[in-house]
This record gives C-alpha cells, sequence and structure tokens, in this order.
C-alpha cells in the first residue's frame, strides 16, 4: 500500500483551487493572492475550508502512525510491541537486582535454622527491598551465613551499594544483623524503542539455537546481571565460555542458574559450556586535585576534606558502579572495558563541580582489561592542593 502523507497548507490549497475551478469563490487573481499573503479577508467558505483542512490534516497524521506502525523501521511505543508479539520476540522487561547477604546470628542456636525462600525480607534504608531467593539453611553451632537475595520489585530503582541492606523487615529466625559486602548487580530496565528494534530486525537468528543473538536476548532478559562476555571456541569448537558480572561470589546461585537455562534452551545439544564470574583486575588511584584555581577565597581545609569525599565517592563510582550526584545509577567499568584516565577526569569533573584541575597520578597510562577480567578500585589516595 502506498501512503502519502499530505498537510494542511497542500489540503487548504488543493480546496481553494477547486472550489475557484467550480466558481464558488471569486474568481479575481488578487482573491488567491490575498490567501497566498494570509491577508485579512471574510469569505464564510473559505473559513470553513480552512477548518476542514485543519481536521483533514489531523486525519492524514493519524493515518500517517497506521502506516508507520506496520514497519520495524518506524514502528514506536505499543506498535512496535504489537510485531514483537508477531515474530515471538517479546519486549526485554525491567530485571530484578541481585546482592549476596550475610546474615549473622546473635548466639549460637542449639537447633539448626530452615529458612524458606522468600520467608525473610531485608530492607535498605531508603526502603529497597529484598528476599532470600532459595532456601537458608543454618547448622546448629555456627552463627553466621551468606545468602542469596534478589530485588522485591524490578528496574534501576532497586540497586543499592555496598553495605546498605542492613534492616530487617521480618525476623522471626534469632539473627541479629544483615549486610551485603558488595553492591547489587542486575537491575536493568525496560528495553527502549531503538534497542527492541534491534532485535526485532534479528528475530530469525535469536529463534536458532547456539547464535549470538539467542545468547544475547537471553542475557538482556537475565536477572542479577550487570555484564557478560561470550568467548567461542576458547578450547577447541563447540566450547563457549561465558564470563560474567555478577554478585555472586559466595552463594554461585545466578551461575548456576545461567548454566541451566544456556544448557536447556540457548546452546546447541553438544556445545560444552562454562560459566565463570570475571576476575577482579584491582586498579590503585593516586590523583592530584586543586580547587583553588580562579578563587577568590580559597577553599578551608575543611572544605577541602568535603571535596575529597566527593571525588574519591567519583572515582569509586566510575571504577565500581554506584549513583551519581543526579540519582541515577552508573554501572561502572564492564568486563572488558579497559581503565582510561582521561575518561576518569572527565566523569569526576562532571560529578564535582568544585573540581579545577586533576592530575591522575597512577595509573599514568590506561590499563589494560581481558576479556576475562573487571577492573575493581583499590586504595584510592586523593591529595587536594
Amino acid at each position: 500500500m502506498n501512503f502519502n502523507k499530505k498537510e494542511y497548507e497542500e489540503i487548504f490549497k488543493t480546496g481553494l483551487q477547486n472550489a475557484y475551478k467550480q466558481k464558488l469563490i471569486s474568481r479575481s487573481n488578487d482573491f488567491l493572492k490575498y490567501i497566498n499573503n494570509r491577508e485579512d479577508i471574510e469569505n464564510f467558505y473559505v473559513m470553513i475550508l480552512s477548518v476542514h483542512a485543519e481536521w483533514l490534516d489531523e486525519v492524514y497524521e493519524e493515518m500517517q502512525l497506521v502506516y508507520d506502525s506496520t514497519y520495524i523501521s518506524k514502528a514506536t511505543g505499543i506498535d512496535l510491541d504489537h510485531i514483537g508479539e508477531w515474530l515471538g520476540i517479546p519486549r526485554a522487561g525491567q530485571t530484578r537486582s541481585y546482592v549476596d547477604v550475610v546474615l549473622t546470628l546473635s548466639r549460637e542456636q542449639d537447633e539448626d535454622i530452615t529458612i524458606p525462600p522468600g520467608a525473610l525480607t531485608l530492607s535498605t534504608k531508603q526502603g529497597v527491598l529484598y528476599k532470600n531467593s532459595k532456601t537458608i539453611y543454618i547448622p546448629r553451632g555456627k552463627t553466621s551465613v551468606t545468602a542469596s537475595a534478589y530485588s522485591v520489585n524490578k528496574g534501576p530503582s532497586t540497586k543499592i551499594s555496598e553495605n546498605t541492606l542492613t534492616l530487617f523487615e521480618n525476623n522471626d529466625y534469632g539473627l541479629k544483623k544483615c549486610n551485603n559486602p558488595l553492591a547489587s548487580t542486575g537491575g536493568e530496565d525496560i528495553q527502549t524503542d531503538e534497542e527492541y528494534r534491534d532485535y526485532l530486525k534479528n528475530w530469525s537468528k535469536i529463534l536458532q539455537k547456539g547464535n549470538n543473538w539467542a545468547y544475547k536476548n537471553y542475557f538482556r532478559n537475565c536477572d542479577g546481571l550487570d555484564s557478560y562476555h561470550l568467548i567461542p571456541c576458547w578450547d577447541g569448537t563447540g566450547t563457549i565460555k561465558i564470563v560474567i558480572d555478577a554478585n555472586d561470589e559466595s552463594t554461585s546461585n545466578i551461575k548456576q542458574e545461567i548454566y541451566n537455562n544456556i544448557q536447556e534452551n540457548i546452546a546447541l545439544y553438544d556445545d560444552d559450556i562454562q560459566v565463570m564470574n570475571a576476575d577482579k583486575k584491582e586498579i590503585p588511584i593516586y590523583a592530584v586535585v586543586n580547587v583553588d584555581i580562579d578563587q577568590i577565597n580559597p577553599y578551608s581545609r575543611i572544605e577541602k576534606d568535603e571535596i575529597k569525599t566527593k571525588i574519591r565517592n567519583a572515582i569509586s563510582i566510575f571504577i565500581n558502579g554506584g549513583y551519581k550526584a543526579n540519582g541515577s545509577y552508573y554501572k561502572g567499568l564492564v568486563i572488558g572495558e579497559d581503565f582510561i584516565p582521561h575518561k576518569l577526569a572527565v566523569f569526576v569533573d562532571n560529578e564535582v563541580s568544585e573540581l579545577k584541575d586533576i592530575n591522575i597520578k597512577t595509573p599514568s597510562a590506561y590499563v589494560e582489561i581481558s576479556d576475562e577480567e573487571i577492573g575493581v578500585s583499590n586504595n584510592i589516595i586523593v591529595d587536594v592542593i
């Protein structure tokens, strides 16, 4: 079907020309010139024609939307979702965040303690809720255990920093305290139209087992994951190493789930799959900053100490991830992403308004990160002059 959208000016002028030919309006040459020049005229027929032209302009706008809704390259919103339904590729929704949490008892218990999945609800001071994802078993005589927990809600708002999941919403098991030593992972937002469009254009590949797009579609819907990297043929044909960035250092909960799902739904029958956490490559930081350039009144030592804290936090966020000054969450370095001092300097400059100059002494050059590694901060030192 060919469709050519018309707008008000074209519709109105076409109507005027037809009316002129049919002698419904003045045949004076000056009459059309007055209209083209937007000069004031009082003609009832012309005013009615203008109203209808405006109405038809709106109709054409709606017709254009209907026409575009059938094309992947043009459809948006719900129309793009409808195309996805036809192709069997639904839009990836928000995902849950995941975290390992250390639970501590007030004293040794005489009996084993078993906490069913979802029975324990933990919270941050800001009210972000997490529940234990699997059965927690605490043998008698033991006073602490590491458990896996997923956020109750989904999306970026469920991301939490380290040492923030410290409150019990319910505690019927004699637990004294809880804490998350590491920040959460996961908590992706719903796919944007442009991201979803890219997936739909590759729908046939997504539906093929063992295809790279099948892996991409699976991981885009995976809870508790910040990033991943595929290394095909790492040990010969049919071998695939999957490196993930997920906070399950102690429980290996996500790794096992990913392995099971990949083997059952994504990999070819005879593929040899290995799932592993990314190796953490520590990056020590030493930076010298100046905040007094162009300042009429230099900052006091107390003020400089406060600025130093802001800068250290910004450096940590750039590398490890965390909440920026504007409240949005920044992922930090992902698997295989090299550390580049210049990018760090730009990030800190945008985060800390008091900063005038920053000289990153260590590392003095970029730090190469392999496909099986992820950069993490170590010993951040900031000198403010």
